[in-house]
């Protein structure tokens, strides 16, 4: 789900650069000469500003104190989509308007939307609560929105996170440097789709080679790393979110399975229906009036009941489980080998505390430096839901305590 402090940008003031990348360069294999670098940051547009106080009305629902006002900038730069064709993307950089010697940064990944509207760049919000406590943020959109508004999210697939997301701290690392900031430790951070972006982002920094980007501290929040996992469990609970789920088939089927996918035998609703829901023009609140959340009405009984069978039969629940574990981020060789915590709210309504759990346990096992933060609800009553986890804020704290030496 998305969490997004929704602020009015007033007016765009109109300082606009366009910057080239030092880092990348391509070599010619035919001649063998290095050619020009490619550019990665390509704009950066100063598009708000929110001082201390307006921040702090803006935050105090959730019980964050600011300690500075924050400067909004919009970005684009240069990345990969999935299948390796060239595109533009975009996001956010959160500066806080202090005069701080060096920024901490954070990488934040957001969780789901589906409206194209609710893109990080055109509706910032998200990356303000970490910005107000002296982070330097930048969050990035995700392929399928802002300026890639015109392909298919590639939701829940690894490879459709790296490549963006590398390339957004390339391009804040550019923005950082042609605005003369000095960037200190890296942190990752994500919630829900975020907290499998963050995972799948900090599986390729630790992966690379080159050593390009160091990870002081990495917090993946109640995402879906085992995704096959979390799809067996959801697909046994009698109500689900209708946008989740069906959003991913339909990712699944364009950039995994080349549009192959028998999506009649999978859905209730029409493929028409269900994908005009997720075309990118419907909040998650006009999708529950569109397609049911009961999952007998969303999902056809023999898929269902096949699907979550010890032993599928049929061909397309095979299928379905085939692509669901080509994306999990536990299924490798790699184990995390920064500090890492998974938060997640026991009693967590969309994705399974299990889940969670699991991955914790998996790594733990490995010798991977991981710990599982679980939160009990408060009132057993009023029990917190996915959106309304602390988890969502509580990784700033673990953040700020790694700086000031403090932390456990």
């Amino acid at each position: 789900m998305k969490f997004m402090l929704r602020i009015l940008v007033s007016s765009c003031l109109a300082t606009t650069f366009t910057l080239g990348c030092a880092d990348r360069k391509t070599m010619s294999q035919a001649s063998g000469h290095v050619e020009e670098p490619a550019a990665v940051l390509v704009s950066s547009m100063l598009i708000a500003q929110i001082d201390q106080a307006s921040l702090t009305q803006k935050l105090a629902s959730y019980g964050i104190v600011p300690r500075n006002g924050v400067k909004i900038y919009r970005v684009s730069y240069n990345t990969l989509a999935p299948d390796q064709s060239a595109v533009k993307a975009s996001g956010v950089i959160i500066l806080p308007d202090t005069q701080s010697p060096i920024f901490p940064w954070i990488s934040l990944q957001h969780g789901t939307i589906v409206a194209k509207s609710e893109a990080p760049s055109l509706a910032p919000g998200e990356g303000l609560a970490e910005a107000s406590q002296g982070f330097l943020t930048a969050v990035p959109d995700y392929l399928g929105y802002g300026d890639s508004a015109n392909l298919f999210h590639p939701y829940i697939i690894e490879a459709g996170y790296v490549a963006p997301l590398l390339d957004m701290l390339r391009a804040t690392r550019e923005f950082a440097s042609t605005t003369k900031l000095n960037l200190g430790p890296l942190f990752l951070k994500g919630y829900s789709e975020g907290g499998y972006a963050t995972l799948a982002l900090q599986k390729a920094i630790e992966t690379d080679s080159d050593k390009e980007f160091t990870i002081a501290a990495s917090s993946a929040s109640a995402g879906p790393y085992d995704v096959d996992y979390t799809g067996t469990l959801t697909a046994q609970k009698p109500q689900i979110n209708p946008g989740n789920i069906p959003f991913l088939m339909l990712s699944y089927n364009h950039w995994l399975a080349n549009d192959t996918l028998p999506l009649s035998e999978i859905f209730v609703p029409s493929e028409a229906i269900v994908s005009d829901a997720l075309n990118g023009s419907h909040s998650f609140q006009e999708i529950f009036k569109i397609l049911p959340s009961d999952t007998n009405a969303l999902f056809n009984a023999a898929f269902i009941t096949d699907f979550v069978a010890a032993d599928p039969t049929l061909d397309v629940s095979k299928k379905i489980h085939m692509l669901l574990k080509s994306q999990s981020l536990i299924a490798g060789p790699w184990v995390p080998s920064s500090p890492t915590r998974f938060y997640h709210c026991v009693d967590d309504d969309e994705i399974p505390v299990a889940v969670t759990e699991k991955t914790a346990t998996t790594f733990k096992n490995l010798g991977a430096p991981v710990e599982a933060i679980l939160i009990p609800s408060i009132d057993i009553n009023h029990p917190f839901t996915h959106t309304t986890c602390p988890a969502i804020f509580s990784p700033i704290k673990w953040f700020a305590q790694i700086l000031s030496g403090s932390a456990a």
